[in-house]
């Protein structure tokens, strides 16, 4: 016997109530997640990304304007966020790390939600996952954990629950916009599976006129050129199977099956794009009255593709981790290598799991005949086959882990609807991979190598004695050693500068960096902005600069300004990966 994928019938997601054992279980689940998000926050650090977003936030609340004075490549909510932690919580990188906590809780409440009338084991398996292997995982103040929040506020709105409410394609509009000014690529993605979804979600009459479908089915042939576009200059066959051919499928299946007529269509579209630009407004306005409009639009719309521009991140690595992985399974007398055999292959190709059985859901009901497509409450699996794009952009455990969570619920999703044994099984097997997540991962510095990571094998870390590092957990007290090095060669006003990034080093020391670059190859990359960066460190030359060579995003301009740099500068230190010069004066 096998199981059935495929045949939820309309209203079936929906049936069971919220009772007294739903209620408990979302308090249990709450409690765990809080505890979980709590116990981790200040064991991690991630000293670039985490000083990038804490400087852009002091630089705020300092009275500075993103874009304007400083180049910030995401679209405006992530750095807002950040700066209003550190006028809440204090001005240390711990302050970043409780929105975090509640943007997990909300997630595991939202979660919780959605999957409960499918179960309560679920739901509660799915909070639990979505706290073991998410934020825990990489405890760093970036805009793809607030992302994961939001998108399950999407799911919702899409889904069984928000079809009565009376504004909702407004709503979703203001959410999908949200979700963008977080991150601008996890915006689109989701956006194109929304669309999707709702020109399949049909009334009878909204498919009355079945031969004037012309819109909806050119838009989905549209959407499926850009993301086919998108994984022609970003995947390998491995990246392609796991996560790129399914959203794929999806969309040749609904362009062949759309029935929504033009005119509904365009009503569809006009209003997602009221609730959209309402969403957007706040940024508007601020960019407006600040005259940063177009460093705004530079920054965020073209600028934001050097993101995805170095080599480093076009590198193949899912295969190869899978297959190291998979060879620790030939020596069960090491657990932990053993489980991390099974850990890692299933966490790189869950979502191509998720892809088939959706598949398989859409392919066996004739979506033109179904009363409501909507009714399904298909929505969380629908949508996160277009959320496992997110992992496509760079080929490191981070981006697996930016949608594990989403792609663990979308699994319970359909696991709820198996036979019992097939059910429990999956709810196992998620329960495991979220157990092992915990215990092997959790919290490890990202300085440990791809060999350690993969055998599961845990580093120790060490509490820092530095004020401004607020007790962080890291491997070394290299950087207290950088920054007592700062206090011996500098004074408060002085400038220095770290090449290519190493924002912290702002951060930490409080002194002012001369360019308006967090992370300098993302604003100095051709002649002529190289050029005006060596013009302002000529005339505002900082006292100190770290030199990072061995970092992968060094670049020949980068190399232009370090040129630059030795010729007025001693070299006086070399602390683990940093070159230190002085200037000479």
């Amino acid at each position: 016997m096998t199981p059935h994928i495929g045949t939820i019938q309309p209203h079936q997601a929906v049936t069971r109530g919220f009772d007294t054992r739903a209620w408990a279980a979302l308090a249990f689940t709450v409690t765990s997640t809080f505890l979980i998000l709590l116990y981790f926050h200040d064991r991690f650090w991630f000293s670039r990304d985490d000083g990038y977003y804490a400087e852009i936030a002091a630089r705020i609340i300092a009275g500075d304007v993103i874009h304007r004075d400083v180049q910030a490549l995401h679209t405006g909510l992530i750095y807002f966020t950040n700066a209003l932690a550190l006028k809440l919580f204090g001005g240390d990188f711990i302050s970043l790390r409780y929105p975090l906590i509640a943007a997990g809780v909300v997630q595991a409440i939202l979660a919780y939600l959605i999957l409960v009338p499918r179960g309560i084991v679920p739901a509660m398996v799915a909070g639990f996952a979505g706290a073991s292997l998410s934020v825990v995982q990489f405890y760093n103040p970036t805009a793809h954990w607030y992302c994961v929040p939001i998108f399950f506020a999407i799911v919702m709105a899409v889904g069984p629950t928000g079809r009565a409410w009376r504004w909702r394609l407004e709503i979703i509009g203001a959410l999908l916009a949200t979700l963008f000014l977080y991150r601008q690529l996890t915006g689109v993605f989701v956006a194109i599976g929304v669309l999707t979804y709702l020109f399949l979600d049909t009334t009878e009459a909204e498919r009355r006129d079945r031969q004037t479908c012309w819109l909806a089915r050119t838009m989905i042939v549209v959407m499926a050129a850009g993301v086919f576009a998108y994984l022609s200059g970003k995947a390998d066959p491995v990246a392609w199977l796991a996560f790129g051919i399914w959203p794929l499928l999806v969309l040749l299946r609904a362009c062949f099956t759309v029935t929504m007529d033009n005119r509904h269509g365009a009503t569809l579209l006009g209003r997602l794009a009221v609730g959209g630009a309402a969403a957007f407004m706040p940024l508007l306005v601020y960019h407006l009255a600040t005259g940063s409009f177009g460093a705004w639009m530079t920054d965020s719309f073209f600028d934001a593709i050097a993101l995805g521009e170095f080599s480093y991140q076009k590198t193949a690595r899912y295969g190869l981790f899978a297959l190291v992985a998979l060879k620790q399974l030939g020596d069960p007398s090491r657990l932990g290598a053993f489980l991390n055999g099974l850990y890692w292959p299933v966490l790189i190709f869950a979502t191509m799991a998720l892809g088939i059985a959706t598949i398989i859901r859409l392919y066996r009901q004739p979506l033109a005949s179904a009363p409501s497509f909507g009714e399904t409450g298909m929505a969380l699996p629908f949508l996160g086959v277009f959320y496992g794009l997110v992992a496509v952009h760079y080929q490191d455990p981070a981006y697996l882990y930016f949608i594990a969570g989403v792609t663990a619920a979308a699994l319970l999703w359909y696991g709820a609807g198996l036979r019992p044994p097939y059910r429990a099984a999956l709810i196992a097997a998620v329960a495991l991979q979220a157990a092992t997540g915990l215990a092997f991962h959790a919290a490890q510095p990202i300085s440990r190598s791809y060999a350690s990571m993969l055998a599961g094998e845990r580093v120790p870390v060490v509490k820092s004695n530095h004020a401004a590092l607020a007790g962080l957990s890291m491997t070394a007290s290299d950087k207290e050693a950088l920054l007592a090095l700062i206090d011996r060669y500098t004074k408060p006003d002085d400038a220095i500068l770290a090449i290519p990034s190493n924002a912290d080093l702002y951060f930490l020391s409080g002194r002012r960096n001369p360019l308006p670059y967090m992370f300098v190859p993302f604003g100095v990359r051709d002649d002529a902005t190289t050029t005006q960066a060596l013009k302002t460190l000529d005339a505002d030359p900082p006292r100190l600069v770290f030199h990072v060579p061995a970092l992968p995003y060094n670049t020949a301009h980068t190399n232009r300004i370090m040129d630059f740099v030795r010729t007025g500068y001693n070299h006086i230190a070399t602390l683990r990966e940093f070159v230190i010069y002085l200037r000479r004066d």
